[in-house]
């Protein structure tokens, strides 16, 4: 079977009916917590009634989003006569984008896709429970598969919260830069911070205590005696919520991360401040020699805030901006001025490979529902101050119906080539990208 024929079986069976006395029609992330937060969630949520799930429990983070009917809907499944839960989602897709850039002149990119993750939770008891996640993509071009998430959770003696495998922990406050995230082997990304983010293999104890909550991290890394440990604190004062983490690495790494998000009734602000000692990779200064910094403080720190604007639906906007002066990154561009160094650098790890500017710049706003139309317009920028590359996108979608959606974008990239936002120097591109199918099963 080719992979034409391949995408057009996973298409049928996506369509017809499948299920089971076992199936249901709740939205997985409705009922154990999703690990990524739609925009619209986030500012179009409300938080009239709380509720405290068990989710909330195993997970991070002192505010907890509560279901809109009201309806603990983890407890009820774990009431009912249901021990396990078996689901999916698929996504086809077809996108077009022409780009034009002075590295490599005029290109043009054709994909289908059908894409999606299949679920497998299982509660044999009220203390235990597991959860498989994976991702699925395929292509004509190729196929892949992933494991997001394979955690199993239990509980000792009520007060205990234990969760063991591959997960995805919650550090930082950050929305496109989270410095304070130390934790995770898969950072933000900024271009598209909502993504789902492949877990980390880990030990979490989490022991709550009212509305604080208290962590303990255990990563193991290869080798024996060569481990990873976090300790966490979190804190509700009023309805500020702070934290306070340490991380410390078997290389001599260590770090101390402070949260602080302040939520009020127009804007919303976070703050990160981290502090590293230890830090493996060197020091580049503008003639690309290299100094140890390992016995040197080096500082992060980010602040940004966030503001959501409604009127009676015609106007459903939100905004969010945020600058990070990263300690670890280099002051000078020594990527573009001495790009031969800089590879051969980077292939040895001896320096930062990810975020290695000094200061950014981000910002982001989206009209949702347009004068309550089917149409949605978003912009998003991003700068490197360092090295003056920057790539700004701007996407208008139209909602024909739950399964089909249309996305027009444009993204202009300005800066010299080799720059973080530039790689392959200031140009333009258009994209096209329709959603065929969305359907849950």
């Amino acid at each position: 079977m080719n992979t034409r024929q391949l995408l057009l079986a996973v298409l049928i069976l996506s369509i017809s009916p499948i299920g089971s006395t076992n199936d249901t029609a709740i939205d997985e992330d409705s009922l154990f917590g999703g690990n990524n937060t739609s925009e619209d969630a986030l500012f179009g949520a409300t938080e009239d009634d709380e509720l405290v799930t068990e989710e909330a429990l195993f997970s991070e983070g002192l505010l907890s989003e509560a279901e809109e009917d009201g309806v603990d809907l983890a407890q009820e499944f774990l009431q009912g006569s249901e021990t396990y839960l078996l689901n999916g989602d698929i996504t086809l897709t077809a996108t077009s984008s022409r780009g034009d850039h002075k590295a490599n002149g005029k290109t043009t990119n054709d994909q289908i896709e059908a894409a999606g993750t299949l679920t497998f939770d299982v509660r044999p008891s009220a203390t235990l429970r597991g959860l498989l996640k994976a991702d699925y993509s395929i292509t004509q071009d190729a196929n892949d598969t992933s494991l997001r998430e394979a955690i199993v959770d239990w509980t000792i003696d009520e007060q205990w919260y234990l969760r063991a495998g591959r997960q995805v922990m919650h550090w930082g406050v950050g929305y496109f830069y989270s410095p304070a995230d130390l934790i995770n082997s898969n950072t933000i990304n900024a271009k598209d911070p909502e993504a789902a983010r492949a877990g980390t293999d880990a030990l979490k104890v989490h022991f709550p205590t009212g509305n604080n909550n208290y962590y303990a991290y255990l990563v193991p890394l290869t080798g024996i005696g060569n481990q990873t440990v976090g300790l966490k604190g979190e804190w509700l004062l009023d309805v500020n919520e702070v934290s306070l983490a340490a991380l410390s690495r078997p290389n001599g790494h260590n770090s101390i991360a402070a949260t602080a998000y302040l939520p009020s009734n127009d804007f919303n602000y976070f703050a990160e401040l981290v502090v590293h000692h230890g830090v493996q990779t060197v020091a580049l200064d503008s003639n690309a020699i290299s100094t140890d910094r390992s016995q040197r403080w080096l500082a992060q720190s980010t602040l940004g805030t966030s503001y959501a604007y409604s009127d009676h639906d015609d106007y459903q906007i939100s905004v969010r901006a945020q600058y990070f002066d990263n300690g670890l990154g280099y002051a000078s561009p020594v990527w573009q001025t001495h790009t031969a160094s800089w590879q051969g650098l980077a292939v040895s790890h001896d320096i930062e490979t990810s975020l290695y500017g000094r200061y950014y710049t981000a910002l982001s706003l989206r009209w949702a529902s347009i004068l309550q139309s089917d149409y949605s317009l978003s912009l998003s920028s991003l700068h490197n101050l360092t090295d003056a590359s920057g790539r700004t996108k701007a996407s208008l979608s139209y909602n024909y119906s739950d399964d089909v959606k249309a996305t027009l974008s444009y993204t202009k990239s300005v800066g010299a080539i080799a720059g973080e936002y530039s790689h392959h120097g200031s140009g333009d591109s258009v994209s096209l990208k329709l959603q065929l199918l969305s359907r849950e099963y």
